[in-house]
């Protein structure tokens, strides 16, 4: 998905896709009705969760949950619509389990997309971020800490404050050894 193979990539995961019952949306219409669907559904729902640990999730939640996670991470820089769609899909599945470490890492996603919109981000990023943020920071899961410096960088990036973002993207770089391969960029 993320060496330039986009359509092969998307063909090899249809089928683990088909296996956890999601799909493909084939058209940006669908997709983006989707995504005005889960964002409306996120916002009323709200941040709220019930901690787990990664033992008491099943297994296939946690398979569907890093499923999505690799398309929003890789569909966020190619495929931008279908990205966000992942990564509200990722963060609605993840808010519902309740685990630190992966609600860490979806709310990062999430709330980087969101970051990306504008120059000032909404209370609604705000709260993603800082709750990605306080989340990474206790479970201390090397993945989520990158995702959380990684996404802070670029939301000060955005904003145009380019001390904070060289803060958190220097930050960012020093973790690369520590997570070997585990992030998709």
């Amino acid at each position: 998905l993320v060496s330039g193979r986009l359509d092969q990539g998307l063909d090899r995961l249809r089928p683990v896709l088909a296996s956890y019952g999601m799909n493909l949306h084939a058209t940006g219409v669908r997709t983006l009705l989707r995504v005005a669907a889960y964002d409306s559904w996120l916002a009323i729902r709200g941040l709220r969760f019930r901690e787990r640990g990664e033992e008491d999730v099943p297994a296939e939640v946690r398979a569907r949950l890093d499923t999505c996670e690799t398309l929003a991470s890789a569909l966020s820089q190619s495929e931008m619509l279908h990205g966000y769609y992942w990564s509200l899909k990722y963060l609605s599945l993840a808010l519902s389990a309740g685990e630190p470490s992966r609600l860490s890492r979806a709310l990062a996603i999430a709330g980087g997309l969101h970051a990306g919109t504008s120059w000032r981000p909404s209370r609604r990023t705000e709260r993603e971020l800082a709750l990605s943020r306080a989340l990474a920071e206790r479970c201390r899961n090397p993945k989520s800490l990158f995702y959380a410096n990684l996404i802070e960088g670029v939301r000060w990036f955005v904003a145009g404050r380019w001390r904070d973002a060289l803060g958190g993207l220097e930050r960012t770089e020093a973790m690369v050894p520590a997570i070997r391969g585990g992030v998709h960029w």
